[in-house]
């Protein structure tokens, strides 16, 4: 797990992939998750928020509304 500036909050193994996974208030910034997907050679990246509405993917990273936890 990379946590910190830069960092992701979870890093995920599926396999032989590193999935990295962002959760957070508020709108997140694609920049952060982008670089881990691009650091760990991740096929995808994961970001869970409580301003996302739907289940969606963007090219390679899927938005998932943290009330999908709940």
């Amino acid at each position: 797990m990379t946590v910190g500036e830069n960092g992701v909050d979870f890093l995920v193994e599926n396999y032989d992939k590193i999935i990295p996974i962002e959760v957070g208030l508020g709108k997140k910034d694609k920049k952060q998750i982008s670089k881990a997907i691009n650091r760990y050679k991740s096929p995808y990246g994961i970001v869970i928020s409580n301003t996302t509405s739907k289940i969606e993917k963007i090219d390679n990273i899927i938005y998932i509304p943290l009330t999908s936890f709940s």
